[in-house]
C-alpha cells in the first residue's frame, strides 16, 4: 500500500571526477537554488545595514546623554571593566 503516489521526476546531471562524485541539479533547478540564494544574501545584507544604523543611532544617542564623548569612554569602560 503506497502512503504517497507521487511522480516526481528528479533529473541531475552526474560528473565523476577522479576520486569524487557529484551530483548537480538540472538548468531550470540551478536557476531556483541561485534565486534562492540571492534573495537570501539581500535579506542578510539588508539586516546587517538596519543593525548597523542601529548601532550608529545609539552611539549618537550616547553622545548626547553624556554630554561629551570623553564622558562616553569613561562611561562605558567603567562598565565593562567595573573601574
Amino acid at each position: 500500500m503506497e502512503f504517497c503516489s507521487l511522480n516526481i521526476k528528479h533529473t541531475h546531471t552526474h560528473i565523476q571526477s577522479e576520486s569524487n562524485q557529484y551530483y548537480l541539479p538540472s538548468s531550470a533547478e540551478g536557476k531556483n537554488v541561485k534565486d534562492l540564494s540571492r534573495i537570501g544574501i539581500y535579506i542578510i545584507t539588508f539586516l546587517a545595514f538596519l543593525i548597523g544604523i542601529w548601532g550608529v543611532l545609539c552611539l549618537i544617542a550616547g553622545i548626547a546623554n553624556s554630554n561629551s564623548p570623553c564622558k562616553l569612554v569613561t562611561g562605558w569602560i567603567s562598565a565593562v571593566f567595573g573601574l
